[in-house]
């Protein structure tokens, strides 16, 4: 299977093009597609092997290099829900070009609005980041009081693990210099 082909159709106008093994150029007659040579080095190497190109043409592909679709099986088309890759039919390429576009222009708007969500959450999460270093800075010196208050009033193991919430001690447990106003 030769997965990764490039349909070779420019927006506006067709150019001839020659498939780079055999030499076939488009007609009305034989209905061929071209298809580029993919840009990612593992499918184009499975192109090479499959295709079983010699060294000599290996090293004259270029980018511009097409296959037509004599050397690929039906079972290496497929459609997605967008494209189908039209076999020569160069109206159905110019539409397929427009119907390209379409979805570009959709996925800007859709990507922009995604940075703008993104920004949005970012700045959210920046907030939120704040107050939770707030709260967990209040618990830290709440737990260290905490472990002061049970250092001076000498508690067992036992009297801790039984502290609640609700848990009150009465004020003679304290010096006097231990209170200050407040205004």
């Amino acid at each position: 299977m030769l997965y990764g082909f490039d349909c070779v159709c420019d927006k506006d106008k067709h150019k001839m093009e020659k498939c780079f093994v055999c030499g076939g150029i488009q007609s009305s007659e034989n209905h061929l597609s071209f298809h580029r040579f993919p840009k990612e080095r593992r499918l184009k190497n499975v192109w090479i092997a499959t295709l079983d190109l010699s060294k000599e043409q290996v090293k004259n592909l270029t980018i511009e290099s097409v296959i037509c679709s004599k050397h690929f099986k039906d079972s290496d088309f497929f459609e997605t829900p967008y494209l189908e890759c039209f076999r020569g039919d160069i109206e159905k390429a110019k539409l397929c070009w427009k119907i390209v576009e379409i979805i570009k222009a959709n996925n800007r708007k859709r990507l922009h609005t995604l940075h703008q969500t993104n920004r949005r959450l970012r700045s959210r999460l920046h907030k939120w980041t704040n107050v939770w270093k707030q709260l967990e800075n209040q618990n830290i010196e709440e737990r260290r009081l905490k472990n002061v208050w049970i250092a001076t009033l000498d508690l067992s193991k036992e009297q801790v693990k039984n502290l609640t919430i609700e848990s009150v001690i009465c004020s003679k447990h304290f010096k006097d210099s231990d209170f200050f106003e407040t205004p």
